[in-house]
């Protein structure tokens, strides 16, 4: 795979980018998908994992959670019956492990990509809005309202409601004002490659690595609101239907409790 990267990093830095040579993207999505599906759950772990996710420590806790949104699709009923082996959960357990699955499910689920527009993307979005954003002399506050993670992208796993998104670490001269450096940046380099951003979160300068995935063909139509929503039911629908037994309320609320400190 070393090799494989490396011949299409000299070939796009030869000749210009990923429009350049529209075979390799598909060559390269081949060796990205067999890798994504080389995936594997250590049960034991899992149940560490979820026993972490009620800990007092809230960065113990956001590790466990970020370590959970890394699992495959495939992974998730070994996940399941690793719930279940910790059961009864916390209220707050219940809520952060609905999150790592909601992102799990979504991740693994299949969508079209649009061949004419190559690159990478982050998984950010900016809906429309009734009046122009006011840019921040910061960079990208990610908000989750405005500038919205999309579930199942790496943005949802690797970036914070309240991050701000100052800079790239590739790019030192480039300042973020809006969507259109970022995507720039990102639509130049091929799925699978790593963007470093730097980030502030809760007023901390951190850079955070972002593996780059493919940008979905309703990302350029109307229907962008509808497609996410539409996802985020699928996932919710499984679930309601996979995990429900985990929730001490039978999936009746307690998805829905606190969690402070949490994506």
């Amino acid at each position: 795979m070393i090799l494989v990267n490396s011949f299409f990093l000299s070939y796009r830095r030869k000749f210009g980018g990923p429009t350049a040579a529209p075979w390799a993207f598909g060559v390269a999505g081949f060796f990205l998908l067999a890798m994504a599906s080389a995936g594997g759950a250590n049960p034991p772990r899992l149940q560490s994992l979820i026993v972490q996710l009620g800990s007092d420590d809230p960065q113990l806790r956001q590790d466990a959670l970020s370590q959970l949104m890394e699992l495959k699709k495939q992974d998730l009923p070994a996940l399941r019956a690793a719930a279940l082996a910790q059961s009864p959960l916390l209220p707050g357990q219940v809520a952060a492990l609905h999150r790592a699955v909601r992102q799990i499910f979504i991740a693994g689920e299949r969508f079209r990509v649009d061949a004419s527009v190559p690159g990478g993307f982050i998984g950010l979005y900016w809906p429309p809005a009734e009046a122009p954003l006011k840019p921040s002399a910061e960079g990208i506050v990610v908000d989750d309202a405005a500038v919205v993670r999309i579930p199942g992208f790496p943005a949802y796993r690797l970036i914070r409601p309240g991050d701000v998104i100052v800079g790239i670490l590739e790019c030192p001269g480039v300042q973020l004002h809006g969507n259109t450096e970022l995507a720039l940046t990102a639509h130049r380099m091929w799925p699978g490659e790593v963007l470093h951003l730097k980030l502030l979160r809760l007023g901390r300068p951190i850079n955070v690595a972002v593996a780059l995935d493919f940008i979905p063909i309703e990302l350029n139509t109307m229907n962008t609101d509808s497609w996410i929503q539409n996802r985020d039911q699928k996932a919710e629908e499984y679930w309601k239907r996979e995990f429900s037994v985990v929730d001490p309320s039978n999936g009746a609320g307690s998805a829905q409790a606190s969690t402070a400190g949490l994506p």
